[in-house]
């Protein structure tokens, strides 16, 4: 699932740069209650990740035609920023996830996966807000004929 989400990812924004993105990590337990014939399953959300993300193209150098040596060590320069912010970033989610576990559910399963969880991934163009949506209905609904 991960692999299939991540692939899905790169697509849309290959087909949309520069727009932004939302990549949503939920887990949750599965419980099931008892509705009039049938047990319906209700998802019990504990924990939700919300990243909001923007790829911005890199622009591309034009190649030094003297091969000055400055432009390979403003590259690395570069990398190395932007690897030690990754690092970062990775270090402060691991230390607040780690801070906070009193409300991650009782490990009850011995299944490789012990938590359900879904990614979705969607853009904030998807979601429209519910002003937007009533609008949309109120004006793109016909009335309804008359029975007659």
């Amino acid at each position: 699932m991960v692999d299939d989400r991540v692939e899905h990812a790169i697509r849309w924004i290959d087909r949309h740069p520069g727009k932004p993105l939302q990549v949503s990590l939920s887990f949750f337990e599965k419980r099931f209650k008892q509705a009039w014939f049938s047990k319906q399953e209700e998802r019990l959300y504990w924990e939700q990740w919300k990243l909001n993300l923007r790829i911005r193209a890199l622009r591309q150098r034009a190649t030094s035609t003297s091969g000055d040596p400055n432009d390979l060590q403003d590259h690395h320069d570069r990398q190395r920023q932007l690897q030690n912010l990754l690092r970062a970033t990775i270090t402060e989610i691991l230390t607040h996830v780690n801070d906070k576990r009193e409300h991650i559910p009782p490990v009850v399963s011995s299944e490789a996966v012990t938590f359900p969880y879904e990614i979705t991934i969607a853009s904030p163009d998807d979601n429209p807000s519910g002003l937007v949506t009533l609008k949309k209905l109120l004006t793109q609904t016909k009335a309804p004929q008359m029975l007659g």
